[in-house]
């Protein structure tokens, strides 16, 4: 038997039972506790191995809870906790009492329904499904009207994050024999649709440059035409330098982008003329260095 601790300081087993190898790791950074948990890893894989010989195959009673439980001991991290939150709040309700062999794919696809009818409980404030229910329970008791702004409902693609969820912690109890087998077909995942993007035709070019001059707000309107003209950013249009621009203003230079690239750009006749209205315009600007 050999060990190794990891660059996390998890330690890992290499371990050769009867001739057939396990390796993997224990969970564990103290060596004592990682030590019993071989031990008992050890005796298990022994008991399995007994009951194979004389044909007598041991009925896997582990829960969903359980198994939850034992793939949160083994993962840590942002991941883990997403995997958690989904668990609890979609994934539990229907099967925690449940055992893991007898999950069905009809149970899995209930959950997947339940999940797309049900509300998205982050309101635009950004609070939580519990601060609301708070906020809620609090009124009722007070005798008061709770105004709420209309919930989104989930998407088919938090849909389909949920369900990886639920096949990450299956799927991990197959790779290490907790269960024999997926008791369940996987789903097909359903189809996302990809972000509604605005744009504009040629033709209403002018036309919205006209209704967005007819606001008279002047930085806006520079801000705007850079980036349609010059192609920047929101983030680079709102942080334009004078010093980003030669002497005659035909050509602006980025001083920072997000690409690292910064090729001089030429700038319109109406977005100069525009330029020159502002205040800290009533000199050229400087050349650039």
């Amino acid at each position: 038997m050999s060990r190794r601790i990891d660059r996390d300081g998890y330690i890992h087993y290499d371990i050769i039972i009867t001739g057939k190898r396990f390796c993997g790791n224990t969970g564990h950074r103290d060596k004592k506790q990682a030590t019993t948990w071989i031990a008992d890893f050890k005796a298990k894989i022994r008991r399995e191995m007994a009951n194979e010989i004389i044909g007598i195959k041991p009925e896997v009673t582990l829960t969903c809870q359980a198994l939850l439980q034992e793939w949160l001991a083994h993962h840590s991290g942002k991941h883990a906790r997403n995997v958690k939150a989904d668990w609890e709040n979609h994934i539990l309700p229907k099967l925690r009492n449940v055992q893991a062999m007898k999950v069905t794919s009809g149970m899995v696809e209930e959950i997947r329904t339940a999940f797309l009818n049900s509300p998205c409980l982050t309101n635009t404030k950004g609070k939580v499904a519990e601060q609301i229910r708070v906020k809620i329970e609090k009124a009722r008791l007070n005798g008061e009207k709770v105004l709420l702004k209309p919930f989104k409902r989930h998407s088919n693609a938090g849909a389909n994050k949920v369900l990886r969820h639920l096949y990450f912690v299956f799927g991990w109890g197959v790779k290490t024999e907790r269960i024999p087998r997926l008791p369940f077909r996987k789903l097909k995942e359903l189809i996302e649709q990809e972000p509604v993007r605005t744009f504009l035709r040629p033709e209403q070019v002018r036309p919205f440059l006209a209704q967005l001059d007819s606001l008279g707000n002047l930085p806006v309107m520079v801000a705007v035409r850079s980036m349609l003209y010059m192609g920047l950013r929101e983030c680079e249009a709102l942080t334009m330098l004078w010093t980003g621009f030669d002497q005659d203003r035909r050509v602006y230079t980025a001083v920072d982008t997000k690409t690292g690239e910064n090729a001089p750009l030429p700038v319109p006749e109406d977005l100069r003329v525009l330029l020159a209205r502002l205040p800290k315009l009533s000199s050229p600007p400087p050349t650039c260095n």
